[in-house]
Order: structure tokens, then sequence, then C-alpha cells
């Protein structure tokens, strides 16, 4: 449930602008103090339901053990499970996924996905199904085992409880435990809640206009679900649910050469038109994207951006800024050495650095000053080494946020995709090429208008650190009377500080294929040694 609050003083003729708190949630790290996991969230609290009836887990890396320690004890042995994995057939990982299946006592389905050269599996999605017959869709950065849950920072977008259309909107009785407990704690403070889901007899142009970019959401989403083989009884379900309270954009990746009109279907050419209509839009409010505002791509991977680095002009022309406004953060040798995983958490963070062409792509990422080093004070993951990946736009103070993306999709090619047949002379057909599976969800502040009733608000989107929840904005109330228009301040839960920190001279850019001599913080050289 989506949570719009409006601060009051008592007895003061002041109050806060309303806000919706982050959309996003981080993990929960259990080694960290309390204050650093405010609003986290654990694998347990999506999948540990004892409602829980069916989960679909899309994912690259499973540990089917690890999932299963997550299951509530009373659905343990009726609990149906349906697993789409990214190993290879052949694989050892595949072996060990198969054999934890044939000696679990309850229902596992496992389904293989092909994919080309150089492509992955890599979606991270999880549709839970619950005895009530709501439904939540999980859109994160994980892979189902235990390390990236516990040690690495992630990233957790999940939708408000679906229910199917004749059934209505829920009370507040049917939201998860976490949700419902922080709400009480909200109406008992000095703070007016307003549901930003609730429903009126009639719909209104308002609502109409809400209730079309849940069923955008609804329709990419299957339309993602279809290029499966096995997915059909999923689809034809959750084409009954109400998808309406959604406030978000999903944006896929699938295998496969788009050309003409499907170029803006998936990957960095769907990514480059939604960012287009939302600027044009934003334009015609007078609130610009400008030429100083400031592009961050955070990600765990970096493939090759070719010999002459021209794969980074098709992804500067796809998220509409110029070189010189991108910044790209990487975690250095260093940051991986000190991290709370230590040399480990580096095996899920990838770049090649004896690549053919690698060392002049960093050279040329320094060179240009876009070279950023993970940096998470203010947000308190510092030593919790990234596998989150997050692509914003903000402006120069970086107390505004343009837009935000959430996705499993790393900077590469396969990833994304690339142009093909754009020379004049070339042979091949022009479009765009995409290797992978991969799935995010995309934010701006104009998803979130017109959000619980309030007088079609200027929408503004926030960042916050430590907490989902924007800090409260005092004005007085002669201000409101004068704009009845009240801003909307919808928060983003950051995941890294900003600005952040260029790489200094000395520092070196983390590659797991380069052995490491030195011991991390646990005692362990790179690659370990285990004795």
């Amino acid at each position: 449930m989506s949570r719009l609050g409006t601060y009051k003083r008592k007895g003061s003729p002041e109050e806060s602008i309303p806000t919706i708190d982050s959309p996003i949630y981080l993990n929960q790290i259990a080694s960290l103090p309390k204050e650093e996991n405010v609003h986290c969230l654990s694998l347990k609290q999506l999948i540990g339901s004892p409602q829980l009836k069916q989960t679909w887990q899309f994912n690259f890396c499973v540990d089917l053990n690890f999932i299963l320690e997550n299951i509530h004890p009373k659905v343990f042995r009726t609990v149906d499970i349906r697993i789409t994995h990214g190993y290879d057939k052949t694989s050892d990982s595949l072996a060990r996924l198969t054999a934890q299946k044939e000696h679990c006592p309850i229902h596992v389905h496992l389904y293989s996905v092909y994919v080309p050269m150089w492509g992955t599996h890599h979606s991270k999605i999880m549709i839970n199904f619950f005895e009530d017959e709501s439904c939540q869709i999980v859109i994160h950065t994980a892979n189902m085992v235990e390390p990236d849950w516990i040690g690495m920072s992630q990233a957790i977008y999940k939708t408000p409880l679906l229910f199917p259309k004749s059934r209505g909107t829920p009370s507040v009785s049917t939201v998860p435990v976490d949700e419902e407990d922080t709400l009480r704690k909200k109406m008992k403070s000095d703070v007016e809640i307003v549901d930003v889901d609730a429903e009126t007899d009639d719909e209104s142009p308002l609502e109409s206009e809400m209730n079309s970019i849940g069923q955008q959401f609804q329709e990419d989403f299957l339309n993602y679900l279809s290029n499966y083989n096995h997915t059909k009884e999923l689809i034809n379900k959750l084409k009954d649910y109400d998808f309406s309270n959604v406030r978000a954009v999903f944006l896929g990746s699938i295998p496969g050469k788009f050309m003409g009109d499907k170029e803006t279907q998936w990957g960095l050419g769907r990514l480059k038109h939604v960012l287009r209509e939302a600027e044009k839009k934003e334009n015609k409010k007078g609130k610009r994207f400008l030429d100083t505002d400031v592009c961050v791509s955070q990600c765990s991977s970096m493939g090759s951006f070719g010999p002459k680095q021209d794969y980074l002009e098709e992804l500067m022309e796809a998220f509409h800024c110029k070189r010189n406004q991108w910044k790209f953060i990487f975690p250095t040798v260093g940051q991986i050495q000190q991290s709370m995983l230590g040399w480990q958490s580096g095996s899920s963070i990838h770049f090649n650095i004896l690549g053919k062409t690698s060392m002049e792509q960093v050279e040329d990422l320094r060179r240009n000053h876009n070279l950023y080093k993970w940096g998470s004070m203010k947000a308190g993951r510092e030593r919790i080494a990234p596998h989150i990946k997050t692509y914003l736009r903000l402006n120069e103070s970086g107390d505004r946020i343009r837009w935000a993306l959430v996705t499993s999709a790393n900077l590469s090619k396969p990833a994304w995709g690339t142009m093909e047949g754009k020379g004049v002379k070339s042979k091949t057909a022009r479009g765009l090429r995409i290797k992978s599976y991969e799935a995010g969800v995309l934010f701006f502040p104009q998803l979130f208008e017109n959000s619980g009733g309030t007088n079609s608000p200027i929408c503004s989107m926030v960042p916050t650190y430590k907490t989902n929840s924007p800090e409260p904005v005092i004005r007085s109330t002669k201000e409101n009377l004068d704009n009845p228009k009240s801003q909307l301040q919808i928060g983003f839960r950051m995941c890294w500080d900003f600005p952040p920190k260029e790489y200094a001279l000395n520092d070196e850019i983390w590659s797991p294929v380069v052995p490491r001599k030195d011991k991390d913080w646990l005692g362990y050289t790179w690659p370990p040694t285990w004795t």
C-alpha cells in the first residue's frame, strides 16, 4: 500500500506538504545497526507468509535450500514453487539445483531458458500468490542465494497487493504485516494518512489516468512473460488481476533483434522512448530537464563499449544526457577488500580488465571524469558492496530526482541492446539486438500526480537516506491558501551518496580476473584457497 502523509503541528498555522514513501526498498542487513535497516526488507518478509500458496521465481543464480529456509513452516509442504533459472543445461550449477529439487519434499518445478551466446537469463522477479487470492509482484536485483541477501546492497520494488478485478480494493487488514505495523504507528502520531489507492464510487478523469498507468504496467509485464514457453498458465491468471494501483513503468529486455516499431518495446529502445515522453510532459509544465542535471549509472558489471567507446553514444542518447553530465559508479579494489564479505563480494561484481580494449575504456572514463567510487556513508551501506543497479537523473544539487530506474540490467550491450545496421554502407538490417533477459522498474514524478485525491498537486521526487520517508517541509497555511495546488513529494530510497566521489589517481577499478595476494579484512586472498 502506498501512503501519503501530511504532517501537522498542533496549535500552529503551519503544515508540511504531503509526502509519499519511496516505492523502492533496500535489503535488510542483519549486521548493520537498527537505524540503518529502517524500511528494509528481508527475503522472509517477501515469501515467508503463512498464507503463501504459490511463488514464481525468475532469476539467474538459485539456491533452492535458501528459498526453502525462508518459506513459512505452516505452508512448507503445500506451497507450489516455480523456478526459472539462468543455468546452462550442462552446468554443475544446474546439476546441484536439480539434486536439491530431488531431495525436496514439496512441489518444485524447474525451467531452463535458451539465450544466445553472451546472453544470460538475468531478470530477478517474484510473483507470489496468497490464500486470499491476492498477488504481489516483486522486481529486485538479488540472486536467490544467501550472500546476495545478507551481505550485498540490493534494491526491491513490490507492487501493492493485487486482487482479481471482481474482488475490489482490500482493506488495511490485508496489508502485509510489516506495512500494517508501520501504518498503525503512523496513525498514532500527529500525521494525517491518506490512502492513495482508495476507490470512489464513480471513476473521475483523474482516476482514469491513474488506472492507465497500472494497466500499461500490466500490459508490458504480461508481454514480457509471453516470451517464455512455460508461462501461459501464469499469464492467464494475471490477466484477471487489477493493476490500477501500480505507479511504475515496467522496463524489460528479451533476446532478439527488434526493428521498426518494435525497437521501442525493449531495452535501450524502450528506455529512450519512455524518457523522451516524460521529458516532453515535464517541459510543458515548465519543469525542464537542464544541461546542469547529473545522470548517474551505478551497477555491478560493465561490459565492453567497443574499441572507440562507440556504445557510450548509444547510452547517452537513451539517457537523454551529454557525456559531461554522466557519472558511472563502480567499486574500487580497496572497497571490495574492506567490504563486509571481503573479496567474496567481488565474485558478483564483474569487469574484465584483461579484455582487449578494457584498459583504454577505463582510461577514457577517467580522462572524461566519468568514473566514480562507490560511496554510501549517508545511505548506510558504505561497506556493503553493491550488487544493486540504479540509473538516475538528478538536478545539480542532488535534491530533486527527474527519473529513477532500478533494474537487473548492468551496463552492457547484451543487457540493454545495441543498434545494428546503423552505417550507411551496412549490409545488416537496422535493428536493436538484445541478448539477455532483464527486468526493471522506472519512476518519475508524473506517475504519482493526483494520488490520494489531492487537488492536482505539482509532484517532485526527492532522495531519502536511511529511510523511505521524505523529510517534511513545513510551510504556512497562508502559502497553502495562496497555492492550492500543493506540491507532493515522493521519496526515493538511495543506496549511494550524492555527489559521488571521483576516482583518485591511486584508485584501481575492481576486476575479479586479477589475483590479489593482499588479504581482505577476513584474512583471505583472491581467489580464495579453501583448506
